[in-house]
């Protein structure tokens, strides 16, 4: 396992060629923290992905999302729970 962010860059590069290890000063500083909760893999490119936040959120991208098989009603009260927060009012 990586111990620092300079181990983490040859770990990265040796399983994925070009890929690249989050740099550490952006993550640690706080400056990434629009990221968090969002889908990310070493080939995105960070900064695009900053500057572009309004629209990543708006279209859900870089999520992830369960789509479980519907008819039960474990089912039916998860969409109105989610319904409910997508409209901004407090869930049944």
């Amino acid at each position: 396992m990586a111990r620092n962010a300079g181990e983490l860059n040859e770990t990265v590069a040796s399983i994925g060629g070009n890929a690249r290890a989050f740099p550490a000063d952006v993550t640690a500083s706080g400056k990434a923290d629009a990221l968090s909760g969002l889908y990310l893999t070493p080939f995105d490119d960070l900064d695009a992905i900053l500057k572009n936040i309004a629209v990543v959120e708006a279209e859900k991208l870089h999520s992830l999302r369960v789509r479980p098989l519907g008819g039960s009603a474990a089912t039916s009260a998860i969409a109105a729970i989610r319904d409910a927060a997508q409209r901004g009012t407090p869930s049944p």
